[in-house]
């Protein structure tokens, strides 16, 4: 009988040290996801400015050029008049 009382005490306390361990990796673990999603939610908000900078430099890009196209047909045509007005002396 004793031997039976003291097989389950150590029973007992192995299923309790095994629940240590378990509860003491459930919490690391917990805390690697808490990490890990705070990371995520950083590297999200960097993607979002990135992507913000990328549009407002293709606008940037791009009213530059709708400029300059319209600077090269002002340009057109002034050569045009000036080339008119010779043509009519």
């Amino acid at each position: 009988m004793k031997q039976a009382i003291r097989e389950a005490r150590s029973e007992v306390n192995q299923s309790r040290e095994r629940e240590t361990a378990l509860s003491k990796q459930v919490n690391t673990l917990e805390q690697q996801a808490g990490t890990l999603k705070s990371r995520l939610q950083s590297e999200s908000d960097i993607a979002q400015r990135e992507m913000k900078k990328s549009r407002m430099l293709e606008k940037k890009i791009a009213d530059q050029q709708r400029e300059w196209t319209k600077a090269m047909r002002e340009k057109d045509e002034n050569m045009r008049r000036e080339i008119l007005a010779t043509e009519e002396r």
